[in-house]
């Protein structure tokens, strides 16, 4: 196989969920989801679940990068990244979670210097609300509150 320069964009539903351009021999995007329901809307949720979604652009280290959801009360966890970063790539996740308890939303850089090069940014949804949209240095970690509960 012969190397070059280029580029990939995997979309679901007119959304893209997993872009980028460098990478070995392959690299895995994550739908998330139910089988037949879109990832992207509540429907794909059950009961008293609300859709979680969680978009992150990597820097030029991705590894680097993970983060997590817990309840703010008993610190359990109820979310966190499926993937193993790569660098410069958009990665989606979603996940369905409980719907009536205050969780914050943690990513962190296991070096310390937040996301850096290229053009980084993290995007956290939740229940079809958009909880925050962010990028650049944040230091080791990055904590924001949401859902049902919280102190605004």
């Amino acid at each position: 196989c012969k190397g070059g320069n280029g580029s990939y964009s995997v979309s679901v539903l007119d959304r893209t969920i997993g872009s980028g351009g460098k990478f070995g021999s392959s690299e895995t995007i994550f739908i998330g989801g139910s089988c037949g329901k879109n990832p992207f809307s509540d429907s794909s949720c059950d009961g008293s679940m609300k859709l979680l979604n969680v978009t992150i652009r990597t820097d030029n280290w991705g590894d680097e990068t993970s983060w997590e959801v817990y309840d703010d009360i008993s610190r359990a966890i109820y979310a966190i990244s499926d993937i193993e970063f790569g660098n410069n790539t958009t990665y989606t996740e979603v996940k369905c979670i409980p719907g009536n308890k205050c969780y914050s939303f943690v990513i962190y850089d296991s070096v310390g210097d937040g996301l850096q090069d290229g053009l980084p940014l993290f995007h956290v949804g939740y229940d079809g609300n958009t909880v925050i949209t962010s990028g650049g240095n944040f230091g080791e970690s990055f904590t924001v509150s949401f859902g049902s509960g919280c102190d605004e």
